[in-house]
């Protein structure tokens, strides 16, 4: 009697095995159907109906799905630090060389050529969240244009997606070895100096390798594997990403942050002066520009900015409100000590319109802010530039 007992329960759990196994797999097929179908933007759709967004006239669900498909992804050469994207190229987006393109120049062999002008940044730099011609480096390219008529300067996009200073140093650098200094190297950043220092706690380290070791341990392997569970995954983390959540412990340690803020804004303010270093001697200045964002408005916010900010995790509020005043104070040696330092954080209080896609990234008309603010600070070295290229 106690062996037929044990055979039937045997047969059952046998039964329950393959039906478990049989559901999963009917799950797993669904699921590979759905993701199949899925627009690229999926975990981001808020987008579609951001305000931000609906009120510009170049904006198509087309332009959101090419920018969440591009640039195909991003790879670290040997060695170093660095980002590059891969090269890329549709109607919205181009990328050649580990360059995102920067529209608006076209060399003229009749006009004297004033010099190259590298920008360092990170994703706001970038602007994946517009098409090429709408960057503020591509803005800016068309101020200067209309601004120096008399020489030709050419706008170089070397922004890239999560790299903070110590990464922007060492393109910096890179480039610079590979030919003639350019005339003017510009620096727009501190915001992924805050995350990785404070947030992420490795001042010295860098996002994309917290990144990759929070992921080394199971998720990318199993998410490449099973869709069902790659599917669930992005959907957890866009329901955490717009969760206000709460404080992680060592934000709630006084001490820590101090600590963490103190150390990321020595580096930071040595990373730009290495940056000035790097081009001494070669006749090329260094622009340092504090970048901006929802959480250095000093104003009450718009309710765009607020429903914005709604979707925001509560870290990046509290980090940003004790570290931004660190960066600003480095801002201010930097320039105390002759480098070409300014804080832009404060120059989109003034704007009231819908920009903000998320805390850090705005859109086209953001952009062209930046770029008019970047502009009228460089201005009077651009003009000197071209009086040297003219000889005049």
């Amino acid at each position: 009697m106690s062996a037929n007992v044990s055979l039937s329960w045997g047969k059952k759990l046998v039964f329950a095995i393959v039906t478990i196994v049989g559901l999963l797999v009917l799950v797993e097929a669904a699921s590979r159907s759905l993701r199949a179908n899925l627009p690229s933007y999926w975990n981001y759709r808020d987008r579609l109906t951001n305000a931000a967004y609906t009120s510009k006239p170049w904006f198509s669900e087309g332009f959101l799905q090419a920018s969440f498909v591009q640039p195909g992804g991003w790879h670290t050469p040997e060695g170093t630090r660095l980002i590059l994207p891969r090269d890329y190229s549709d109607r919205y987006f181009t990328v050649t060389g580990g360059v995102r393109k920067t529209t608006g120049f076209v060399r003229n062999p009749r006009v004297p050529f004033g010099g190259r002008i590298c920008i360092f940044g990170g994703s706001t730099t970038y602007c994946s969240e517009v098409p090429d011609d709408l960057t503020w480096p591509s803005q800016l390219q068309n101020l200067i244009n209309k601004a120096v008529p008399d020489a030709q300067f050419e706008v170089i996009n070397y922004g890239v997606t999560s790299v903070n200073s110590y990464q922007e140093l060492e393109r910096q650098r890179l480039e610079l070895s590979r030919g003639d200094a350019p005339a003017l190297c510009i620096f727009l950043n501190g915001a992924n100096d805050v995350i990785q220092g404070v947030v992420c706690k490795q001042p010295r380290g860098t996002i994309y390798e917290t990144l990759a070791d929070r992921e080394a341990r199971w998720t990318v392997k199993i998410r490449r594997r099973l869709a069902f569970v790659d599917l669930a995954a992005g959907e957890w983390a866009r329901l955490k990403r717009n969760n206000q959540g709460d404080l992680p412990d060592h934000l709630q340690n006084a001490g820590i942050v101090s600590d963490l803020v103190k150390q990321t804004s020595e580096n930071y303010e040595k990373n730009m002066r290495d940056a000035a270093s790097a081009c001494a001697g070669r006749g090329c200045q260094v622009f340092v520009f504090l970048q901006p964002g929802l959480y250095t408005i000093d104003r009450p916010l718009t309710a765009h900015e607020t429903e914005v900010l709604s979707r925001c995790h509560v870290a990046y509020g509290h980090v940003f409100k004790v570290t931004y005043p660190a960066l600003r104070d480095a801002i201010g040696r930097l320039k105390e000590s002759g480098l070409a330092a300014h804080d832009a954080s404060g120059i989109l209080d003034a704007n009231r319109a819908p920009i903000f896609l998320d805390a850090f990234h705005v859109e086209s008309a953001g952009n062209a802010i930046i770029a008019e603010y970047v502009a009228g600070i460089i201005g009077p070295s651009l003009s000197e530039a071209a009086r040297k290229a003219t000889g005049h």
